[in-house]
């Protein structure tokens, strides 16, 4: 981490390097140093400084389930904020270079689920959160051949502020995502994936049967055919870390560098969850087992798991295209809303008059008005939301 002293001393280098390319004239060494004539490789030393953020802490293995912390994804620290990357053109460009490759994204995936009385069948709620949008997922297996399962969006968990801090728009392009920026997608280079696991003990249990945990392969494709499209110009380049979490004063821990039965079949099925980001373009290096199991033992049983699913998924490619499809429950409306830069799903304002979000980076060649006024609207519209974040 870098101090203020670190940083005059980084800057005072920089000038006195200035100060001997200005030094053949006279008039150069008089002119007044400013800090585009800085060389590069300082520049972006100060912005690493500047534009690096605390990144959002692991959850703790000790935490009760009911008091999960919210999840704040991007926090910059208050004495620096975001005012460099409103200076000039020039600067914003290189500060959002620096933010997007040097900072780790995290996305926070909480699974809760619930047994269905007297029935065969499962419920589970998956809550995808990550520096820019909300998303929440339920997967309904009924376990029974009269009864088909389902899937569905419904609304949004984790607002910034609490749910009543929403202003509510319509946005029909939401359907595709809209942060970050499509201008710096190519620049993210490290995301950091958590996995919590809140399903009851019930729930785990029945997923031991290998016809229900064909289901959990399925939860995460439609969160990850989301984030394909989010980093599709940078994937090559990515490279994401999974950590495993499990909040249950139940499970007891292993040995060292063994499985007991229950926590191998515990560790299988997260590893079944977490099978669609795996598979993906950019690089899944870094898997951390949850607390309750040795780390070695645990990337073992990855290995055994992966390569069990990969030659046999349980579906098909065209099966897949469909899963990765999730609409709201038939006969629940939801809109998408903007919660201090991140969207979010919700049901307030649903019986208000939609307004026009305009999208930045979007092409507006049939916004339908010439007007000068508007125009100058759009495009302060479009400045204020290009971070996406904030």
């Amino acid at each position: 981490m870098w101090t203020i002293a670190d940083l005059l001393k980084t800057v005072r280098r920089g000038f006195r390097t200035v100060q001997r390319i200005f030094s053949p004239t006279k008039a150069r060494r008089s002119s007044p140093l400013t800090f585009l004539a800085l060389p590069r490789e300082i520049r972006d030393e100060i912005y690493s400084y500047l534009v690096s953020f605390d990144n959002e802490p692991l959850v703790p293995p000790d935490t009760p389930a009911y008091t999960l912390p919210l999840f704040r994804g991007v926090n910059l620290p208050r004495r620096r904020g975001t005012a460099i990357f409103r200076v000039n053109k020039q600067i914003h460009d290189e500060a959002m270079r620096m933010f997007y490759s040097r900072n780790v994204f995290p996305i926070r995936i909480v699974i809760g689920g619930r047994q269905h009385a007297g029935l065969n069948g499962f419920s589970l709620e998956v809550d995808c959160t990550t520096p820019w949008e909300d998303l929440r997922f339920e997967f309904v297996e009924y376990g029974t051949p009269d009864r088909v399962s389902g899937r569905w969006l419904d609304e949004s968990s984790n607002y910034n502020q609490g749910s009543t801090a929403s202003k509510t728009v319509s946005i029909n392009e939401a359907d595709m995502p809209i942060f970050p920026s499509p201008h710096y997608r190519h620049l993210i280079r490290k995301l950091r994936v958590e996995i919590i696991d809140l399903r009851s003990e019930g729930v785990r249990t029945r997923l031991l049967k290998r016809q229900h945990r064909l289901a959990l392969r399925r939860v995460l494709v439609p969160f990850t055919a989301r984030l394909r499209r989010v980093l599709a110009d940078a994937a090559d380049n990515v490279h994401m870390d999974i950590n495993f979490q499990i909040l249950d004063d139940n499970v007891i821990p292993d040995e060292i560098d063994q499985y007991t039965s229950h926590n191998r079949h515990l560790g299988t099925q997260l590893i079944e969850i977490a099978w669609p980001l795996t598979k993906e373009q950019w690089r899944c290096g870094g898997f951390k087992a949850p607390n309750w199991t040795a780390q070695a033992a645990f990337l073992r049983l990855k290995d055994e798991v992966l390569d069990d699913i990969n030659r046999d998924p349980g579906f098909t490619a065209q099966e897949q295209k469909e899963l990765e499809e999730v609409a709201p429950l038939p006969g629940h409306w939801l809109l998408w809303a903007m919660n201090r830069g991140r969207l979010v799903l919700t049901t307030q304002g649903i019986e208000d008059e939609p307004v026009k979000y305009l999208i930045p980076e979007r092409d507006r060649r049939d916004a339908g008005s010439s007007n000068a006024a508007d125009e100058r609207v759009r495009k302060a519209e479009a400045k204020r939301r290009i971070f996406g974040f904030f």
